[in-house]
């Protein structure tokens, strides 16, 4: 359908409808749902992982122990260094 002006002149400008524009946001929200389906499961498994190396850090902090090339070992970390474990933060409020 050719769009004319006042002067009865082509109109060089062409837009798009209400339903184009619908249609074509509507496309770009399944790419985007399918998209962050995708990713989800990713981001899941990087916390995970994230958490357990947290979990092994705080782990290695109180109950260090290493191994030396001749068999034996040695012990270091929170509980050698002060003879006793963490306490947790509402124990140490609890006592004050």
């Amino acid at each position: 359908m050719k769009r004319f002006t006042f002067s009865g002149k082509q109109d060089p400008r062409r837009g798009l409808t209400l339903i184009e524009l619908v249609l074509v946001l509507v496309i770009l929200s399944l790419l985007a749902t399918v998209a962050i389906e995708m990713v989800e499961p990713q981001v899941d498994q990087t916390r995970f992982e994230t958490t357990q190396r947290t979990v092994a850090n705080v782990q290695r902090a109180i109950f260090d122990r290493e191994q030396l090339t001749d068999g034996t070992s040695t012990h270091s970390g929170f509980l050698v260094d002060m003879g006793r474990l963490p306490q947790a933060r509402a124990d140490v409020a609890d006592a004050t």
